[in-house]
């Protein structure tokens, strides 16, 4: 492989998994970013996304201390797909940043395998760079149930699941069965994976 690392990009629905699939690889040997915990980075005081939020949308979007509001700004876009495609440009272009400048510092550090988990992966944006594509999906109603238990609201999954995108995939895990299932799983798509790992 060289110096260049080979990149799982992980997508699939609200609820479905994908976090606790991205757990399992960190646990196989993969370092993985998130781009929610990338979004959570730029939202917070003093970072690029609080700073374009308060610009374009507000100061009343913002703390006292100048983090994002979260739950007032996810309020605002829910209501306004307009406003949701703004922020959509406003944010995803410094998450696609976030991601490049983590891959850069990971193949600095002489990582081999490394997962980026997120809902979009647009070719001129997060697209660019995984090598192989694993789908988490799981039923809707599973779905949607498990977002609900997360005290989110039913407009919030409605509203953010149909901005869900599809890509094709080499591999996909099933999980709306058990915790066993979604084992068995894992271990029939990583061995996959590592037969992709030994081709690079």
């Amino acid at each position: 492989m060289g110096h260049q690392p080979f990149i799982l990009g992980v997508f699939g629905p609200l609820g479905s998994g994908k976090s606790t699939v991205c757990d399992m690889l960190a646990e196989n040997g993969f370092v993985v970013w998130k781009a929610d915990d990338a979004v959570s980075e730029l939202y917070a005081s003093g970072g690029q996304g609080a700073k374009r939020v308060g610009e374009y949308f507000g100061k009343q979007f913002l703390s006292s201390s100048g983090a994002v509001l979260k739950g007032r700004l996810t309020r605002l876009v829910l209501n306004s797909r307009a406003k949701f495609r703004i922020l959509e440009h406003l944010i995803h272009p410094l998450v696609v940043n976030h991601a490049q400048h983590w891959i850069d510092a990971m193949k600095r550090k002489g990582k081999h395998c490394l997962a980026l988990e997120a809902a979009v992966f647009d070719g001129d944006g997060l697209g660019r760079f995984p090598h192989m594509y694993l789908r988490v999906s799981a039923s809707r109603e599973i779905c949607k149930k498990r977002v609900l238990q997360r005290r989110k609201s039913s407009s919030y999954f409605d509203f953010l699941s149909a901005k869900m995108r599809d890509y094709p995939s080499e591999i996909e895990i099933v999980n709306d069965v058990s915790k066993l299932h979604l084992k068995k799983a894992f271990a029939k798509a990583f061995s996959k994976i590592t037969i992709a790992l030994d081709g690079t």
